[in-house]
């Protein structure tokens, strides 16, 4: 009788805890990479908006990618990519432009010269968001892309008080 109850106690914590382990019976290692954000886009004090357009990007160091805007189903503010927590270097390839758009929304393109060492080195740390800030001279303004705030949401509790409709 004791082993009965002894079992039926200890089932329970068996099932709760079978679906965290793999196939092979070891458990699964939980996500902690963490995420590279470059924007590519920037403001003057005029309004002038900047965007850094035909962007191709090599990162190296714990993985190896390339990165680009040259998707062309819709301009990105920034690109962002998962990364494991380690340091990277990154290295803006020949090509790129600047474009100007004004505050009547004309837009032409801008000369502008890499002022930010290239490549650039980083550290990606465990959830974390890395935000890598490229700078540029165009005319006589230094215009900085990033870094700029940025919130990693790792889960979403209903809020009690909430009501819908």
């Amino acid at each position: 009788m004791r082993l009965a109850y002894v079992l039926a106690c200890a089932m329970p914590l068996f099932a709760c805890t079978d679906h965290l382990a793999g196939s092979d019976g070891t458990f699964a290692e939980p996500d902690l990479s963490g995420s590279l954000r470059i924007p590519l886009t920037a403001e003057d004090e005029s309004g002038t908006v900047y965007r850094l357009r035909n962007v191709d990007l090599e990162v190296t160091g714990s993985a190896l990618l390339a990165m680009s805007d040259r998707d062309g189903v819709r301009a990105h503010e920034s690109l962002i990519t998962p990364l494991p927590a380690g340091e990277y270097t990154v290295f803006l390839r020949p090509g790129w432009r600047l474009m100007a758009r004004d505050a009547e929304g004309h837009e032409s393109a801008a000369d502008a010269e890499l002022l930010s060492t290239n490549p650039l080195t980083v550290r990606v740390n465990e959830l974390g968001d890395e935000t890598l800030g490229l700078v540029f001279k165009h005319e006589d303004k230094q215009l900085t892309f990033g870094p700029s705030s940025a919130v990693r949401v790792t889960s979403v509790k209903p809020n009690a008080g909430a009501h819908t409709l």
